[in-house]
C-alpha cells in the first residue's frame, strides 16, 4: 500500500478513536447525569424514538467547505448560549458538534488538498474534539473546562479549518472577482 494512503488511514483511525472516546464518555455522562431514576411506568425505548427531530440529520454536509461552515455556525450557537448562561440551549449543539467534526475529518481527504493542509485539518479536528470534550465534561459535572476557558483555542482551530483553500473554492472566488 502506498505510504500516503497508510498515513491517511492512520489519521482517520486516530480521529475515529478520539471521537469514540469522546462519544463513550459523553454518553456515559448522559446516562449518569441526564437521566433520572427509572420508574415502573416508563415505556420501553423505541429504536426510532429520541429527543430530537429528524431534521437535525437531514442537512449533513456533502463537502469539506459545507462541513466547516456548519461547524462555525454551530460553534456560534454554543458560544451564544454559554454567554447567555443558557446551558440547556448549548447542550444538544455541543453533542452535535462531534458529528460535524467527524464530517470534517471524513470529507477533508476527499477534497483536493496538499498533504500539509490535510495534516493541519486533522490537527485542528483533534484539538476541537479535545476542547469540546472538556466543555462537555464540565456540563456533566465532571472535571473539565468552561467555554470561556477554551474559546481562544477553539477560535484558532476554527480559523485553521476556514483558512484551508480548496481548488473549487478558489475557482469560485476567481469567478466572482472577474465578473
Amino acid at each position: 500500500m502506498p505510504q500516503p494512503q497508510r498515513e491517511k488511514e492512520r489519521k482517520v483511525s486516530r480521529t475515529t478513536r478520539v471521537f469514540l472516546t469522546v462519544l463513550v464518555f459523553g454518553n456515559l455522562g448522559l446516562i449518569i447525569g441526564c437521566i433520572g431514576p427509572a420508574t415502573p411506568q416508563s415505556p420501553t425505548p423505541d429504536a426510532n424514538a429520541h429527543d430530537h427531530d429528524h431534521e437535525d440529520h437531514e442537512s449533513r454536509p456533502e463537502t469539506y467547505q459545507q462541513a466547516v461552515e456548519q461547524l462555525v455556525s454551530l460553534d456560534q450557537t454554543i458560544r451564544t448560549a454559554f454567554a447567555a448562561k443558557d446551558d440547556e440551549t448549548a447542550h444538544d449543539p455541543l453533542h452535535e458538534i462531534g458529528h460535524l467534526l467527524e464530517d470534517v475529518a471524513a470529507l477533508a481527504p476527499k477534497t483536493e488538498m496538499t498533504e500539509e493542509q490535510q495534516t493541519s485539518v486533522q490537527q485542528a479536528v483533534d484539538k476541537l474534539f479535545e476542547l469540546y470534550g472538556a466543555i462537555d465534561d464540565t456540563m456533566h459535572s465532571r472535571e473539565g473546562k468552561s467555554y470561556d476557558e477554551v474559546s481562544s483555542e477553539i477560535e484558532t482551530a476554527l480559523k485553521t479549518l476556514k483558512s484551508i483553500s480548496t481548488p473549487a473554492v478558489e475557482e469560485a472566488h476567481a469567478d466572482e472577482t472577474t465578473e
